[in-house]
């Protein structure tokens, strides 16, 4: 990023639409703003809007892999959140150097869970657990607003509180330590696209491979 000249970097854009002819690929914002240049590459994340314009201008000509008509699969809901500074007195793994990812699984769960220490004496954490309650259940989740809020979250962490870390403290104790607004439940989504190019566009990270 240091190397882009900054008036070449623009903020708080949301792609509509892109056309592709033989000399350029044009993408239209939804702030009326038009860019032209020479390659297209979408690292825009798991729902890319590049993937989307891309997808819908192959569809309309028949050119669209089956494969990548399908929704992304929806199997594992997770509980994330970032504890407010901890006392490293009583974690000494704040204190290092290098912060050093520890990852819990269960042999006969459906659930596994992360800690990661932050700068500032702080730490991440995140449980996953999986569910195979099929088509009908993700697809009535993703519509379910409430199922995604600040009470969900709060909801879903009683659930886990009494699991061990390797810090030595239940989760509970990184629970009570997240401030509310630090907390969230998501939804985490899978996919392998086939398709991640196509004449002056190029997909890339989350927007290729969710």
């Amino acid at each position: 990023m240091s190397q882009i000249p900054s008036h070449k970097i623009k903020y708080g854009k949301r792609v509509l639409d892109i056309r592709q002819n033989v000399g350029e690929v044009i993408v239209h914002c939804s702030d009326k703003s038009v860019f032209h240049g020479d390659l297209l590459i979408g690292v825009d994340g798991a729902y890319s809007a590049v993937r989307q314009c891309l997808y819908n201008d192959l569809d309309s000509k028949g050119l669209l892999p089956k494969q990548d008509k399908t929704p992304m699969n929806y199997q594992y809901d997770c509980l994330v959140g970032v504890t407010e500074p901890l006392d490293p007195h009583q974690n000494t793994a704040l204190f290092d150097k290098f912060s050093d990812l520890q990852t819990v699984l269960g042999k006969a769960s459906t659930y596994s869970y992360w800690c990661i220490p932050l700068t500032d004496f702080r730490i991440s954490w995140m449980v996953v657990k999986y569910h195979d309650k099929g088509k009908k259940y993700a697809e009535d989740t993703l519509f379910k607003l409430s199922d995604w809020g600040s009470d969900a979250a709060e909801l879903m962490s009683y659930e886990y509180r009494g699991l061990k870390t390797p810090y030595g403290c239940d989760l509970g104790s990184l629970i009570d330590s997240t401030p509310p607004g630090a907390m969230s439940k998501v939804m985490l989504e899978e996919k392998f696209y086939k398709t991640w190019h196509s004449g002056r566009v190029v997909l890339a990270g989350d927007g290729k491979c969710t």
